[in-house]
């Protein structure tokens, strides 16, 4: 390959911050590629550069190209991000070299997670399998079912897609982005706490999938949210503290989540009261569908392993999606929101 052939490296000076090459027979002679990749570093074409062979030395050129994609897009987020808290631990006095959760359940440095950022994409529910698995191994239990608000099962597949739409549980193939890199597989529905419960043109409740995220998140949080979310219905059914949130460094405002309430109720031609026990049911009964897609479906049964609710609002949820599947009982940790950072 001759410098002078690399037409895209013309475009150094046009403000590109992530570059990605993937060259079609790289898999077996990488010669070519890496010839591109050093003079885009040599030319600095851009602050951020993948190579595919570096990322995914593998066959099948589409789904490597995409996998190299996804990390080009990623690599000026997560290396900002890793390289700020890096600064901040320093800081704060922290010596120990810092480790990063990726995709497949294992662990590497912040350094090589900000060249491969496409390897932690789904880094927190693994941390959150494997966190349940530990508990599993200290309470003598052989089988468990992690609760993270949505089902997960600990197997590992080859590849995953991004940004993809979820149907009942399941990622519906072809319409996300490949990632190759071995993943745990993981069984997921709209049901967290900040999704958002609202009514169909027929004036039928409804229950995602869109979510009010952390920001502006439910309306009790008092951040601009004006729709009913699961955190209010449980919060107006007096399943969370009415006062405060995060040991009282957070205020909460239940009278915003009354006023969504209200106007769901208004939408769903329904009492308040009625429309926040029947968001829950809608949302364990979806919840109770992806236990059973990670169990039963996969010729393993319930009925004789236990629940783990990691995740913050879990155990809100839990018990009743339990009771439903027969599981005999929930093992709960007192830092529960915290479980999958722990697995770290």
């Amino acid at each position: 390959m001759r410098p002078n052939s690399v037409e895209c490296l013309t475009i150094a000076g046009l403000g590109v911050s992530s570059v990605a090459f993937s060259f079609l027979n790289c898999y077996t002679n990488a010669a070519h590629e890496e010839r591109a990749f050093a003079l885009a570093k040599e030319r600095r074409v851009a602050p951020y550069i993948s190579a595919s062979n570096r990322v995914s030395n593998e066959y099948r050129e589409y789904e490597r190209t995409s996998t190299v994609v996804v990390n080009a897009v990623l690599m000026p987020i997560i290396n900002r991000y890793l390289t700020q808290l890096g600064e901040d631990l320093r800081g704060m006095g922290v010596e120990a070299l810092l480790y990063v959760m990726q995709s497949n359940g294992g662990l590497s440095t912040a350094g090589n997670v900000s060249e491969k950022p496409a390897t932690i994409v789904e880094s927190g529910p693994t941390a959150g399998v494997i966190a349940a698995a530990w508990l599993g191994e200290l309470s003598g239990t052989g089988d468990i079912i992690n609760f993270d608000m949505g089902g997960r099962m600990p197997e590992v597949v080859p590849e995953y897609e991004v940004a993809g739409h979820i149907h009942m549980g399941r990622l519906v193939k072809g319409n996300g982005y490949p990632v190759r890199f071995p993943f745990i597989d993981l069984a997921e529905c709209s049901s967290s706490g900040g999704t958002i419960a609202w009514a169909d043109e027929g004036g039928a409740l409804r229950v995602g999938p869109t979510s009010a995220g952390a920001f502006p998140g439910p309306a009790c949080y008092g951040r601009g949210g004006e729709k009913l979310t699961i955190t209010d219905a449980n919060l107006l059914l007096g399943r969370l503290n009415p006062g405060n949130l995060l040991s009282g460094g957070m205020l909460i405002y239940p009278e915003k989540a009354k006023t969504a309430l209200a106007k769901l109720g208004v939408e769903t031609k329904i009492s308040p009261e009625e429309a926040a026990v029947a968001v829950i049911r809608i949302a364990n009964s979806m919840m109770g569908k992806i236990l059973r897609i990670v169990s039963v479906e996969r010729g393993t049964t319930h009925a004789a392993s236990p629940s783990s609710p990691l995740a913050a609002q879990a155990p809100c949820t839990c018990a009743l999606s339990r009771k439903s599947l027969r599981s005999p009982r929930s093992s709960f940790l007192p830092t529960r929101g915290c479980s999958a950072p722990s697995a770290c």
